[in-house]
């Protein structure tokens, strides 16, 4: 539930990553366990190298395995890495064509990479399987707001909030191409409905950060990043591919961000983090 913010990160990973820890000590030949524990180390702990080599663990001992495929594939597009990541991707459909997981996951794979119409057959293909699965309809609303198609953007995200039950990733979503739009009254009120809903229930700092982008209140968005990565929001593995950051991306605060979302997994290692010339951030000794 973490992974699609329906649950606070902590929380969430909290008994999910001690779950799979436990699952790899009993049973160090089970795929499933180290393609969990992959998922952890991943998107939560930040650590790449780790989820990496959780992944292709899962992937030698059940090659059959698409869910770590397509894990792996989505890991090494966030890193950049295009030609390995549409390997992973590919095999992950061929195994399981018919999962809207692994069809929803290689759409993200297209869309981590800006490839619009790949990501577009993809995402069609997921909610031909499932039209209840909301997150494809976050990202069928993103690919249509890039080229300026609102009217189509707005009515993906509108299908999107009545599958979901309005949930919180998809009022941002809807928010956003709002804004895109210019129907700035009109998003106003999808944010104010965000922040009702969060009396309620869980909301992602990342999803505020993601409105206020499209809003243009880029230095309240940065505030709300950096209670993303103080929460340690999963999508976050994504900052350095995904277009919704290009307008912060030349503020310092935002590298600052950048480096501070490893920092504390190199520490651990004895490591610090800097950032290179794409933005990626590397491991070098510490002091």
């Amino acid at each position: 539930m973490g992974m699609y913010d329906l649950m606070a990160p902590r929380e969430a990973f909290g008994k999910s990553k001690p779950a799979a820890e436990r699952a790899v000590a009993l049973d160090a030949e089970l795929g499933e366990a180290y393609y969990a524990l992959g998922t952890a180390r991943t998107f939560f702990d930040w650590d790449f190298t780790a989820g990496e080599l959780a992944f292709r663990k899962a992937i030698a001992l059940n090659p059959s395995l698409a869910v770590a495929h397509g894990a792996l594939a989505v890991l090494l597009s966030a890193l950049g890495r295009a030609t390995e990541a549409m390997t992973e991707a590919t095999r992950a459909r061929a195994l399981d064509p018919v999962s809207v997981l692994v069809a929803f996951t290689v759409a993200s794979v297209f869309f981590n990479m800006h490839r619009c119409e790949e990501t577009l057959d993809e995402i069609r293909r997921a909610l031909e399987i499932n039209p209840g699965f909301g997150p494809a309809w976050i990202i069928l609303t993103h690919l249509h707001t890039r080229p300026g198609r609102y009217a189509e953007a707005l009515d993906a995200s509108e299908r999107g909030l009545a599958v979901t039950h309005r949930a919180p990733r998809n009022l941002a979503s809807a928010a956003m191409v709002l804004f895109a739009a210019g129907r700035r009254a009109e998003g106003d009120e999808r944010l104010e409905e965000l922040r009702s809903c969060a009396t309620t229930r869980y909301v992602a700092p990342l999803a505020m950060a993601q409105i206020l982008v499209a809003r243009g209140d880029y230095s309240d968005a940065l505030t709300w990043l950096e209670r993303a990565v103080e929460e340690r929001t999963p999508s976050l593995i994504f900052l350095n591919v995904s277009s919704i950051w290009d307008p912060l991306r030349s503020d310092p605060r935002f590298e600052t961000l950048t480096i501070r979302r490893r920092s504390w997994c190199l520490s651990r290692r004895g490591l610090s983090a800097t950032p290179n010339r794409s933005g990626f951030v590397f491991a070098r000794p510490g002091p």
